[in-house]
């Protein structure tokens, strides 16, 4: 029996819509929200907020790049998601989608500065974008390619990417997507570091086949295996450990765009965690960008003198 996703998902993913919508946090995205503008719209970066801590008898300030804007505002997809797992729509998926972009578009950004790390933007995250890129154009997936294989080289002084459980699932799928699937430029030598779980070796190896069980098999154990990653663990590194990635699971919704631009049947496919994106992700692109996500692209390929490939 296919494992359903579990309460404690749809308790944290209640909870994050409720602190960004009307919570804790719902003036910081306000702001940034603004802040996007005012890139988009001027250039400007970074940004500075001023404000009297009254329990401190200070003033203080934070500042913000614009990466970390763009960065921080792909959690805002948890609101057409909610809605979504709801009510699966063509204009809520497409909605989840361009909110998604801030995602892929905050790796693009960071790579085009040039810089090797910076500490908000993770090899975690970094695989989540480039899975995500899919569904986007050449350059994003370019892009957010280049971005992941920079900060592998460099990685946290604490974590090694070696050391986490994507290392023998989601890191090699995205090495391997890249050169089979996408035919995007490899450091073999960082390749060679990430084999496949037998899982995902057997997954990768017949998720584009055209034998209805065995694709049906396929996906199921992969839908299975990411709903028991979606936890904490003090003592490891689980893949899904934060509440955005247990519920949008890109890496099948990557193999399943795949397959439809082959031209694959995916109708025997059916899981509680994925049954609900199935109608929609061979969608085109064109249909995930609204006015913001064209202008924080031309925004961001502007500053860094960067001519891309496909013009939206």
């Amino acid at each position: 029996m296919s494992k359903k996703p579990t309460a404690a998902m749809k308790h944290n993913l209640d909870r994050l819509v409720e602190n960004i919508t009307t919570g804790d946090d719902s003036e910081d995205y306000q702001r940034e929200r603004g802040y996007l503008d005012e890139y988009i719209r001027q250039g400007t970066t970074p940004f500075t907020h001023r404000w009297y801590d009254d329990f401190l008898e200070k003033d203080c300030e934070v500042s913000y790049t614009a990466t970390q804007v763009i960065y921080d505002l792909r959690m805002e997809l948890c609101i057409p998601l909610a809605e979504f797992l709801q009510a699966p729509s063509e204009s809520l998926f497409r909605a989840m989608m361009a909110k998604a972009y801030f995602l892929t578009m905050g790796y693009v950004r960071h790579h085009l500065t040039g810089r090797p790390r910076i500490p908000y933007i993770s090899v975690n995250n970094s695989y989540f974008a480039f899975l995500a890129s899919l569904f986007f154009s050449r350059d994003e997936q370019s892009l957010s390619f280049a971005a992941l294989q920079t900060i592998i080289a460099n990685p946290d002084e604490c974590i090694r990417p070696q050391e986490t459980d994507a290392a023998r699932t989601l890191i090699p799928l995205s090495f391997r997507l890249a050169q089979d699937h996408l035919a995007l430029p490899i450091d073999q030598t960082q390749a060679d570091l990430f084999a496949f779980s037998e899982l995902y070796q057997t997954a990768y190896a017949g998720f584009d086949s055209s034998d209805a069980e065995q694709v049906k098999q396929i996906f199921n154990d992969l839908a299975d295996y990411h709903i028991r990653q979606s936890r904490d663990d003090e003592k490891g590194y689980p893949e899904f450990e934060y509440t955005l990635e247990q519920w949008m699971p890109w890496e099948i919704l990557a193999l399943l765009r795949l397959r439809t631009q082959k031209g694959l049947d995916n109708s025997m496919i059916s899981h509680p965690l994925i049954t609900p994106f199935l109608p929609f992700v061979g969608l085109e692109l064109g249909g995930f960008f609204d006015d913001a996500q064209k202008n924080l692209r031309r925004a961001v390929f502007k500053e860094f003198g960067y001519q891309p490939v496909v013009d939206l």
